[in-house]
């Protein structure tokens, strides 16, 4: 599950068989635009998307193309990927991301990575949501608190 933002993405994961569940936090530079966090959502999904367009075609091809020819699709689709990845290198290498896994064994919770930096990012992220939306803090102010998020998390790379 993942909730987006302006400011990046958290994803979590439900606890899973032995108890494994993993939070991934995605921090955009400040000053993303809606359309870059679009190309951001892009990039993470096109291996998705290139598989399903490639499948629908090799259905709709079938009965009319030979095989040979439906081998020509892995590439358009893998292209496809390389584009999309190309276009956003730049932007991706800039997004910062912090994974926290937490192992519940025998009643007790271990956790593999830094979950206190991870926990304050999250609660200063989601407090600046509430109060923009609160109309509580400017969207300077907005701004300036995503940069000291995404500078803690710089600091820690």
């Amino acid at each position: 599950m993942s909730n987006a933002h302006p400011w990046g993405l958290l994803e979590t994961t439900v606890p899973v068989r032995y108890g494994w569940r993993s939070l991934r936090l995605m921090v955009y530079p400040p000053g993303v635009n809606a359309a870059q966090r679009r190309l951001l959502w892009l990039d993470r999904n096109i291996p998705i998307i290139a598989a399903i367009l490639v499948l629908a075609a090799m259905l709709v091809l079938v009965p009319a193309v030979p095989p040979l020819a439906l081998l020509l699709l892995v590439p358009v689709g893998a292209g496809i990927i390389i584009g999309v990845r190309r276009l956003t290198q730049r932007l991706r290498l800039s997004v910062r991301v912090l994974s926290v896994a937490q192992l519940d064994i025998h009643g007790s919770t271990r956790t593999y990575g830094d979950g206190d930096l991870l926990n304050r990012c999250v609660d200063e992220l989601c407090d600046m949501d509430r109060a923009r939306l609160a109309d509580r803090i400017t969207p300077v102010e907005y701004e300036r608190r995503w940069a000291e998020v995404y500078d803690a998390l710089v600091q820690k790379r």
